[in-house]
């Protein structure tokens, strides 16, 4: 086949198998994918990619008769065999790029040597009135196929499900959805698409909400007009799901700091996290001990025991004041790729003041003011 047939052939099997594993696909991959899918056609002195590679006659007599060295299982195994040596993406490129190619050919009227140094032929199908014509009409008309698959192939690459993904989805399972999210946390944002009904007052919910945080064992944090809520499949969340869909956003990471202190003020504490938030956004996940602080749930819990902060944003907690003690916070901070997050400088612990009557003769006591 041509040179534009094989670039198309070659970035939509790059797309498929972004698909099948789940790989986000990448403009540089991409171009990659179609370049590698010339590479077989070295061993032919007048197509494209050895017309433009300058590589010795020499070099190029060592590939022999066209259509057999590099378009053979040894080759193919060579090549895979290399990909180990590069990134992932790019080594996913190259490989889905050149095995492409050696199919397509295995559609054409000559077949290719497959099992090389065997002179046997493999093409498909048997019949040689249903292959394809090398620059014919049946080229032209399989390539147009091919150029129309293209788009819905980089969509389902997109949506970065993979093919168990795509199944998952189609069956909108809630523990498989909070499964995929514990997976993959850490490499993007992450959205759920939701049907479902409001445990307490049985309204129905519908939508597409940002992913805080798990919840539970079973559960996800949802971050709604309304407030944060929790969903799952029982009673014990705000929300119950009947049918969810996890979906990737932009990509992210997400960086930790801690806040491990005696006592700090409330004051102090909105300080800290404020320069983080102008890096991106951030949550807090630990437990405290105050006084007169407002359960929130499902992202602050109230009990004997302390506060705990359970995916908690900044701005619920805007309001307090005064002093917090025996503090073990994660600071939680979710950024574009690529963002310095500098360290968090947690200031010495509060000290209880002292008190101005020790040592004090009781009887003295009634001359100092309280």
């Amino acid at each position: 086949m041509i040179a534009p047939t094989h670039i198309i052939g070659g970035q939509l099997s790059y797309f498929i198998a972004c698909w099948l594993s789940g790989h986000p696909p990448d403009l540089v991959e991409t171009l990659v994918a179609g370049f590698a899918a010339l590479l077989p056609d070295l061993d032919h002195p007048k197509a494209f990619i050895a017309r433009v590679t300058p590589l010795p006659k020499q070099i190029r007599a060592l590939f022999g008769k066209h259509r057999t060295v590099t378009h053979s299982l040894i080759a193919i195994v060579l090549v895979w065999l290399v990909t180990r040596l590069v990134p992932d993406g790019i080594g996913l490129a190259i490989f889905a790029g050149y095995l492409s190619h050696v199919f397509l050919d295995i559609l054409t009227k000559s077949g290719v040597a497959l099992f090389w140094p065997s002179r046997a032929t493999i093409y498909f199908p048997g019949n040689i009135d249903y292959r394809i014509t090398v620059m014919g009409r049946s080229e032209l008309g399989f390539a147009l196929l091919l150029l129309i698959l293209w788009a819905p192939a980089l969509w389902a690459a997109h949506h970065n499900a993979g093919f168990l993904g795509t199944v998952r989805d189609m069956i909108g399972d809630m523990q498989a959805a909070r499964d995929h999210f514990d997976q993959h946390r850490h490499e993007a944002e992450w959205w759920l698409n939701v049907r479902g009904m409001h445990n307490l007052t049985y309204e129905t919910i519908d939508g597409h909400y940002k992913i805080m945080g798990h919840y539970r064992a079973d559960g996800l944090i949802l971050e709604t007009p309304e407030g944060p809520r929790s969903i799952c499949r029982s009673n014990a969340c705000d929300w119950f799901a009947t049918h969810a869909v996890i979906q990737r956003g932009m990509p992210a990471r997400t960086s930790s700091k801690y806040v491990r202190t005696r006592a700090i003020r409330a004051e102090t504490l909105r300080d800290l996290l404020e320069l983080y938030e102008q890096i991106g956004e951030v949550y807090l996940i630990g437990q405290l001990q105050a006084e007169g602080i407002r359960a929130d749930p499902p992202t602050i819990t109230v009990s004997e025991s302390g506060v705990r902060l359970n995916f908690a944003q900044p701005s619920q907690i805007w309001h307090w004041s005064g002093r917090i003690t025996e503090v073990s916070l994660r600071v939680q901070i979710r950024h574009e790729p690529g963002v310095r997050v500098p360290p968090l400088e947690v200031p010495p612990a509060l000290e209880e003041p002292p008190d101005p009557t020790i040592g004090i003769h009781p009887l003295m006591l009634p001359y100092f003011p309280d």
